[in-house]
């Protein structure tokens, strides 16, 4: 057992460097938030797939899926900053939820059903918060549920912790 580890000390040095290097990266900062802009879009996707069956060359039987999705609506977004609506004419309903607006789910075409190889309608939200910062390191932003919209609007222009990986911003404690 003993021989084996010298024979890769090598390779062992090299990944004990590895976590040491990645470990090292991580690091925190003081920053005050600046802005939080939230995005909400909501939109309907057909959802389509096709079994294809045959022999290859070789005498092989293979069974493949081609799956694909199409829009079956338009695509609803609202976007706003720190709790106010950016500039936009919104010709849909809109609610409000904790700090971010919600569009309505749009009406899709029903039709795609009695499309050949439809499967389903698959509903999305796609949801973002962004939340800028500034610190001594200069402006820099991280990106967070949007539920947190409120909590992000309730400390703007207060000091947080934000947690870095080599100066690259992925989180922050601002939401506990």
């Amino acid at each position: 057992m003993k021989n084996k580890i010298l024979e890769n000390k090598k390779e062992i040095s090299g990944v004990i460097l590895f976590v040491f290097l990645f470990w090292l990266g991580f690091g925190e900062t003081q920053a005050t938030i600046t802005q939080c802009k939230s995005t909400v879009t909501r939109y309907v996707t057909a959802e389509f797939s096709e079994l294809i069956s045959g022999i290859d060359f070789e005498g092989n039987f293979y069974t493949e899926i081609d799956d694909w999705s199409e829009d079956a609506s338009l695509k609803f977004t609202v976007k706003s900053i720190d709790g106010d609506f950016d500039s936009g004419n919104y010709d849909f309903d809109i609610t409000e939820s904790n700090g971010y607006f919600l569009p309505p789910m749009p009406k899709h075409d029903k039709s795609m059903q009695s499309e050949p190889n439809f499967d389903m309608f698959r509903f999305h939200n796609d949801t973002n918060l962004n939340v800028s910062t500034y610190s001594e390191n200069g402006w820099d932003s991280f990106n967070e549920p949007v539920r947190y919209s409120s909590s992000c609007i309730s400390k703007l222009q207060t000091e947080i912790t934000v947690k870095e990986w080599y100066f690259i911003s992925y989180g922050s404690n601002w939401n506990s």
